[in-house]
């Protein structure tokens, strides 16, 4: 049977849940392993994913220090390298039973900025321009659709996340490769909402973040403007918590009244 439609719109979260969530070794998908696991059902199980093994155990350690009701499982791995993508996404989906659980998530966190010192203008190498896409485009479709075919009965409740930031519909002189990568993640996720209306589809936008990657954002961005407006956020404290965001986020799930396919703002400035 079905999903219904009332059943949609309810919180899926206190349910067993199996819970995959990419870029999980610091920043915000430490403190959205962290958050999500004091909400998920008993029995659930969230598979965190990153390059370092290490930033994973801590992220684990966290998890485990606040509930032991959810098993956690730790997945290494290059989203640049798509030769691995199989390897990869068979580790993750690993002896899972879609019966055992009555909601699966899938969180996209997972991206880089690219060269932001550049203009278009200077973008010449296509290797460059490939691995970034391949790394922040590619491995987001193909992780999705490796999902709902691991889960592709509708009497599991599913819920696809994608991490995204004001940049995919601002246009940031020296950040093409970030917001031309945002903004084709964004339609990605509206597509597979009109696709898919029985999957719940979310972007979600984190704010700007007090994170590794907003101080190498701040020294290395090329545009003296940009770079200025970022060191003006940073100097009047207006850089927001991770802690804050993941919360906001788990919040937004846990109402699960936002239109599939929406895109949604940690300080509700925008939705589209």
């Amino acid at each position: 049977m079905a999903v219904s439609e009332s059943a949609q719109n309810s919180s899926s979260l206190g349910k067993p849940t199996f819970c995959v969530i990419t870029g999980a070794s610091r920043g915000l998908g430490r403190s959205m392993a962290v958050e999500l696991s004091g909400r998920l059902g008993e029995g659930s199980r969230l598979v965190l994913t990153a390059r370092s093994l290490s930033g994973l155990e801590q992220t684990q350690a966290l998890v485990v220090n606040k509930t032991t009701s959810v098993s956690v499982k730790l997945v290494c791995g290059d989203l640049e390298d798509s030769d691995r993508y199989e390897d990869f996404f068979r580790e993750i989906f690993s002896d899972v039973t879609p019966d055992v659980f009555q909601h699966a998530l899938l969180i996209h966190n997972a991206s880089t900025l690219g060269d932001v010192s550049k203009r278009v203008v200077e973008h010449c190498d296509a290797e460059v321009l490939q691995k970034y896409y391949t790394v922040n485009v590619t491995s987001v479709i193909t992780l999705t659709a490796r999902f709902l075919q691991v889960f592709p009965s509708s009497d599991v409740t599913r819920t696809v996340v994608n991490i995204t930031s004001s940049a995919g519909f601002t246009p940031i002189k020296t950040n093409s490769l970030y917001c031309s990568g945002k903004a084709a993640r964004d339609i990605v996720f509206k597509v597979l909402a009109e696709e898919s209306p029985e999957v719940r589809v979310l972007s979600f936008s984190p704010g700007a973040m007090d994170t590794e990657m907003f101080d190498y954002y701040r020294t290395h961005v090329g545009d003296p403007e940009v770079r200025a407006l970022l060191c003006q956020l940073a100097e009047d404290g207006k850089l927001l918590k991770p802690d804050f965001s993941a919360q906001k986020l788990v919040q937004i799930l846990e109402e699960n009244s936002y239109k599939s396919g929406a895109i949604l703002d940690v300080l509700d400035r925008f939705e589209h």
